[in-house]
């Protein structure tokens, strides 16, 4: 990917330049990061941005950690160029643009689902093997192996569970073409936040309450 050839996208800079404020991100009760306080409104603004942005590039980069609903619209934004972006301490890129395939076999990549349908929508959790139960301790080797739990067509969908981003957002990106909506949860948030919306009624950004 040499620099000049793609679209680059800051995403640090365009949390200040939206005025976002910064917020401790917490997991299992301890502060693990500092993050841009993203917002419904500051999402939307965001996927419009990258849908001009991205228009005649193959490749756009997303650098910045954000929370996985929001580099998760920002990548089904993008399409149809092939969505980059950052991950780990040294800035590590994974490819986001293909979707994981969907399969009724148990997934191989160290994950199991748990599927619940209520009405209009499907409750998927991901589960990890790690005997940890830390899913940030995915093995990339493995990404290719990954396939998601076969849904019923035309639902909302509210994905769950530890993953790193770049598992988050091909989830996400399996069932965006499928589905009337694909929401997902970024660690202990109150909510699941909208990335993929078909329905005028339903926003990016909306946020699905927990039935926690």
């Amino acid at each position: 990917m040499a620099e000049g050839q793609n679209c680059v996208v800051d995403l640090r800079e365009m949390g200040d330049r939206y005025g976002l404020k910064m917020r401790d991100v917490v997991k299992d009760g301890k502060v693990i990061m500092r993050d841009h306080a993203w917002t419904p409104e500051a999402l939307r603004k965001a996927v419009k941005e990258v849908e001009e942005k991205a228009k005649g590039y193959e490749i756009i980069e997303l650098r910045g950690h954000v929370p996985n609903w929001v580099v998760a619209a920002l990548a089904y934004a993008a399409h149809p160029a092939t969505a980059y972006f950052e991950i780990g301490p040294k800035g590590m890129y994974h490819l986001t643009a293909t979707p994981f395939p969907i399969d009724a076999k148990e997934p191989t990549a160290g994950y199991h689902f748990d599927v619940k349908e209520d009405g209009d929508f499907v409750y998927v959790q991901a589960l990890t093997d790690n005997p940890h139960g830390d899913a940030h301790g995915f093995d990339m080797s493995k990404f290719d192996e990954m396939t998601m739990p076969v849904i019923p067509a035309g639902k909302n969908v509210l994905l769950s569970g530890e993953t790193v981003n770049p598992v988050a957002v091909s989830m996400v990106l399996a069932y965006a073409e499928i589905s009337n909506s694909v929401s997902i949860r970024f660690h202990q948030e109150p909510g699941y936040f909208c990335s993929v919306s078909h329905d005028p009624k339903i926003e990016i950004g909306h946020m699905f309450p927990t039935n926690d």
